[in-house]
């Protein structure tokens, strides 16, 4: 007999061989739910995990299904009935996902819990730190207004932080304002300072596995784009400069923005086939 319970510290070492290297730091973040098919033994059979995101008019939330895994096709059916009785609970109204290689059992499952899918280029570009030499908006010298956030006291790194969150920029970082500053690789990830004021960060997350993921690039002031370019000449030739060849690099074109400076900066550059799967959620109203 299977029972659905949220993964918690009591359980999560019983589920690390079904998540991916990179979803359990995300489990105690504040916009993080989770889910375990727990047998009679104690053993996971099977995971759910999902971000709630705040969707970009603000009216409502989405979920993004980050990890899911069963050892059958019934385990992943209960799975996403529980789920689905939780989403009601956040608000959340839509509920999607992307996967690369995604099995014909594991589509059959997500069709039946009634998720459209399409078979797609992704979101993600994945680079090797090597290529970072070849953009052409790699330069030598940056200002000394530009320095990685290492440099950075944890108030005043806050500081800056909330004056993002203040101006509404929070990038892929739904829960930007309390996460601290260790979340973000110290060498790589880089800060511009004006008239004594932090103004703008590109911050750069590097993943259990050793990815480098930007989350953030924002500045705010009436050199913002120039702040912008600086920030990124600073931390490419930070990363070409520590870190070893094969360091991989993902970028998420998760809006148009970031999605047209990817364009930019690698042209003709695409995203691997994924399958993204949507569906329309009830909202509970008590």
């Amino acid at each position: 007999m299977l029972e659905i319970l949220e993964i918690t510290e009591d359980i999560q070492n019983s589920c690390e061989e079904l998540m991916h290297p990179d979803t359990s730091e995300n489990l105690a973040r504040r916009n993080s739910r989770s889910l375990a098919a727990m047998n009679e033994e104690g053993s996971a059979e099977g995971i759910l995990v999902w971000m709630l995101k705040d969707k970009a008019d603000k009216e409502g939330s989405e979920a993004e299904l980050i990890d899911f895994k069963g050892l059958d096709k019934g385990v992943m059916e209960k799975l996403l009935n529980e789920y689905g009785d939780r989403t009601g609970e956040d608000g959340v109204d839509r509920s999607f996902f992307e996967r690369a290689g995604m099995a014909s059992e594991d589509r059959d499952v997500f069709l039946a819990a009634e998720f459209d899918l399409e078979e797609k280029e992704g979101r993600d570009i994945i680079l090797d730190v090597s290529e970072l030499g070849s953009l052409k908006i790699k330069k030598k010298k940056v200002p000394d207004s530009i320095k990685n956030i290492g440099e950075l006291q944890e108030l005043q790194f806050m500081q800056g932080i909330t004056n993002c969150v203040l101006h509404e920029k929070t990038g892929l970082m739904d829960d930007l304002a309390v996460m601290p500053r260790d979340w973000y690789d110290p060498t790589v990830s880089s800060f511009v300072r004006t008239d004594g004021r932090i103004n703008g960060f590109f911050l750069i997350h590097r993943t259990p596995s050793g990815i480098l993921m930007p989350v953030l690039l924002t500045a705010i002031g009436p050199d913002s784009r120039m702040d912008l370019l600086n920030m990124l000449c600073y931390s490419i030739n930070a990363a070409i400069n520590t870190c070893p060849e094969g360091t991989k690099i993902l970028i998420r074109r998760h809006e148009e923005e970031v999605y047209a400076l990817a364009s930019y900066l690698l042209p003709g550059r695409k995203g691997e086939t994924v399958w993204a799967g949507n569906r329309t959620e009830e909202v509970s109203l008590f």
